[in-house]
């Protein structure tokens, strides 16, 4: 199911195949299943990214956060995938508009990238919790994130990524008149 669930991107009408696609996962039996967080992460994913029906995505998201557990002795994708999730979930409550939830998981997300040294994972909260503070006009936690995120520029291929930060810098600067 989890092939065919990342698949439907690939075809003409993604309301339509997800809808259909969603109702398959409607069975109990396959909600026992101990990786059914990744079916329910991939849900939220898609309702918040192509559907845009926030609601929704935020309930998989959140479910799949529930369902998620470490094991024993994760490795190093074990935790880059449980901070994820909090990452996923503060992206729907960011969307929503609901920046106070939307903060408590991105600082949960960067916690567990820094208690596990998973360095390249700290840019995304990073930069997350500096735009909900750019959009709150809280210019000084701003661009205390985006300073980290700045630093952190060789750590992505992603020229966006590593251009991103400067130009909020940049605007928190001209803001303040400097």
């Amino acid at each position: 199911y989890a092939y065919y669930f990342g698949a439907c991107d690939r075809v003409s009408d993604i309301r339509k195949s997800l809808e259909i696609l969603f109702t398959r996962f409607e069975d109990e039996s396959i909600k026992e299943s101990p990786l059914y967080w990744e079916i329910a992460r991939l849900k939220g994913s898609c309702y918040t990214n192509y559907l845009h029906d926030f609601e929704k995505g935020l309930e998989n998201t959140l479910d799949a956060l529930r369902r998620f557990t470490l094991p024993e002795n994760p490795r190093n994708g074990d935790l880059i995938l449980f901070a994820g999730l909090y990452g996923y979930v503060g992206d729907v409550y960011r969307r929503l508009g609901n920046y106070e939830e939307a903060i408590k998981y991105y600082q949960e997300d960067l916690k567990i990238c820094l208690e596990n040294n998973l360095e390249a994972q700290k840019y995304a909260p990073l930069f997350y919790l500096g735009r909900i503070y750019h959009a709150q006009k809280d210019y000084e936690k701003s661009q205390e994130y985006f300073i980290q995120c700045a630093e952190m520029k060789n750590e992505t291929d992603d020229s966006y990524n590593r251009s991103a930060p400067f130009s909020y810098l940049f605007d928190i600067e001209r803001t303040k008149g400097n």
